[in-house]
């Protein structure tokens, strides 16, 4: 029975997802929403009197225009929407020789060449009509290059996006948010500081925004030709910065030399493809080979710093991260290669799955790190809360009294205000004799709770002894203290009234006459003033 009381909101769970499974696969397509696919203008072109089939990669020169075009059939009775997505490319569409969209890149430095998609709706009655699609590019790799066109409405065009590369946007969030989840709990968790995990979360957020450049899906959040042109190339060598800091000054003990230089290099080289963009010297794209095989050098000498480090310090946290840059090393080679084969319908794929792995691995041990350092933060503010904590009264003992009164010796303001008060409970001994402990704590905690109600307006106060208390009072007035005696006063004639025992409290105070008086000083004029008030009150 107890073990069903203590797995009872877990078996609920798996009843309520077990229904809900039987539900949702019952009758599945009986109402549900269906959007078809757009379909694929692949044969049946036209270039140079040749019929070629789409995608396809011709031998065109750079910046030569190149058309293909074919005769539309009978689905384009109808009104149909072209969609084709041009690689770096300029782009001219015709209908029957007549102009019907154009998009032209590069006509400045702040209007680069991007890829991008592009939506051509066509009306309907089209059959038979001749469909001209010119394209070029400045760059060798995408001259020629020809992608898929497909057709049919904007929703299916949608649809097909979302299905194809709205995996890689998913990913490309997902780091984003892991990204700034580390770096907020870094911020905001102080005991988990010295980890350099935020360097971690910065990292993964510049890799999401390269990940999430090359999606091909930018396009549903900007039209920004800049950022679509640039956010790629630039992100690529800046991920790495953040990572080498994390390594340099967190994780390696040694052989860190080297990669130190590494992070000053990446700066470097970030500044001068920008530069070189800008200057219309080199664009982004032609320098993002340099790019790549900087990151494969530094991927390269972190593993062998790892290795070393690991080897001379046996350290476990160098073995992780080692493990990690292997992985990071073979997906970024598949990557690598991938773009320098000219298949660039999966760029950032191979790097996208192998960061994935990697901060996966990595947030779940972020998130032990946390659980675990919070375990021994709370544990240590509990011991310390108990250290400076009187049990009867649930307040500040005597360490707490002297911890307090030496911090506020050292601040010059307040030591100039202070009133040191002391207290004691009158006949505590008989009233334990007479009524018990249980009665003499009670008497404890309430000549506490009213000295505390008195006196908490300006200071804190103490149980530093059995019957004795205190309370450093950071005002010299000495009205104000006439006054908070009379209300004392007044508080312990009302409690006698109800009390079946007699219930007093004696006390006196002292102010830092001058810059020399030390708490022994003090301590004795404060009781010294003590001792007269309770030589008063027992006269009266």
């Amino acid at each position: 029975m107890r073990l069903i009381k203590t797995y009872k909101p877990y078996i609920i769970l798996l009843v309520v997802t077990i229904i809900f499974l039987s539900l949702f696969w019952i009758g599945y397509d009986s109402l549900r929403i269906s959007i078809d696919t757009p379909q694929k203008l692949t044969a049946e072109w036209v270039f140079e009197n040749e019929s070629i089939s789409v995608p396809t990669k011709l031998n065109v020169s750079t910046n030569t225009p190149y058309r293909i075009y074919r005769t539309l059939d009978q689905n384009f009775n109808e009104s149909q929407v072209i969609m084709i997505r041009t690689s770096l490319q300029n782009i001219t569409v015709y209908l029957d020789d007549v102009l019907i969209y154009e998009k032209q890149f590069g006509t400045s430095q702040f209007k680069p060449y991007a890829s991008s998609w592009h939506f051509i709706t066509l009306p309907g009655q089209n059959e038979g009509h001749e469909l001209s699609i010119e394209l070029s590019s400045p760059y060798r790799s995408m001259s020629g290059e020809i992608n898929d066109v497909f057709y049919g409405s904007e929703v299916m065009h949608y649809r097909y996006l979302m299905n194809t590369y709205g995996i890689r946007l998913i990913i490309g969030v997902i780091l984003f948010l892991i990204g700034l989840i580390v770096m907020i709990f870094d911020f905001l968790v102080k005991q988990v500081r010295d980890k350099g995990y935020v360097y971690i979360g910065l990292f993964a957020i510049i890799l999401s925004l390269w990940v999430i450049a090359e999606s091909r899906m930018l396009q549903f959040f900007t039209g920004s030709e800049l950022l679509m042109g640039t956010l790629a190339y630039m992100s690529l060598p800046a991920f790495a910065i953040p990572m080498i800091v994390f390594l340099t000054e967190f994780l390696l003990k040694d052989y860190k030399k080297v990669l130190s230089w590494m992070k000053y290099l990446f700066i470097i080289h970030l500044v001068i493809i920008t530069v070189l963009h800008y200057l219309n010297i080199a664009d982004y794209f032609e320098t993002v080979l340099l790019s790549q095989i900087w990151i494969a050098v530094g991927i390269v000498l972190a593993i062998i710093a790892l290795i070393l480090d690991n080897k001379k310090n046996n350290q476990n946290e160098t073995i992780k991260a080692l493990y990690a840059f292997i992985v990071l090393m073979v997906f970024a080679i598949l990557e690598f290669i991938n773009f320098q084969v000219g298949f660039f319908e999966n760029v950032s794929l191979y790097l996208s799955l192998g960061i994935v792995l990697i901060m996966t691995y990595v947030i779940i041990n972020y998130f032990r790190y946390i659980i675990q350092r919070l375990k021994i933060s709370f544990q240590t503010e509990l011991y310390q809360k108990l250290a400076y904590m009187d049990h009867v009264i649930q307040g500040k003992n005597r360490l707490a009294f002297e911890r307090d009164f030496d911090a506020i010796m050292r601040d010059e303001k307040q030591s100039k205000d202070l009133r040191l008060i002391l207290f004691d409970l009158d006949n505590l001994k008989k009233i334990n004799d007479v009524h018990g402990h249980i009665a003499g704590d009670e008497a404890i905690k309430t000549a506490y709770d009213m000295i505390s109600a008195v006196f908490k307006d300006y200071g804190e106060c103490y149980r530093i002894g059995g019957d004795e208390f205190a309370c450093l009072y950071l005002n010299k007035s000495h009205d104000l203290y006439s006054d908070k005696l009379s209300i004392l006063e007044s508080l312990e004639t009302e409690y006698n009234t109800k009390s079946v025992y007699r219930f007093g409290i004696s006390l006196g105070s002292a102010v830092m006459d001058n810059d020399g008086m030390g708490y022994t000083e003090l301590y004795e004029q404060a009781d010294h003033m003590m001792y007269d008030y309770r030589k008063q009150k027992h006269l009266k």
